[in-house]
């Protein structure tokens, strides 16, 4: 069976952990090419078995790649020690970032918070 995905979830997941696709896809057993596909957006839908091996190499439910949230990337900043971060690290925090904030939305929706203030 076909599930249809979010690709930017797929990606997030994946540089969450720090993964490159090639490493993601000898942990995995999913071909590079199938992941680049699912990552770009090209292939919306995945089957079951890709999924299920997708989500035991990066220890996330299958449910977290058919969240279809926004992902925000962050505007570029420029910083004096920029040069000691590497890419990887700096993608990986980002992903990190992303994936709080979209579980204190979702834990958000259930809290009722009052507004006293009026601007």
């Amino acid at each position: 069976m076909q599930r249809e995905i979010n690709h930017n979830m797929v990606r997030l997941a994946r540089e969450a952990k720090g993964f490159t696709q090639v490493e993601l896809s000898g942990k995995s057993g999913v071909p590079q090419s199938v992941l680049s596909k699912l990552e770009l957006g090209v292939s919306s839908f995945a089957g079951e078995d890709v999924l299920k091996k997708l989500s035991d190499a990066l220890k996330v439910p299958i449910e977290f790649f058919c969240d279809f949230s926004d992902i925000y990337t962050p505007p570029l900043v420029y910083w004096r020690k920029r040069n000691s971060l590497s890419q990887k690290d700096y993608s990986r925090i980002i992903a990190w970032i992303n994936i709080y904030r979209l579980q204190i939305e979702k834990l958000l929706v259930s809290v009722d918070i009052p507004n006293n203030y009026s601007f």
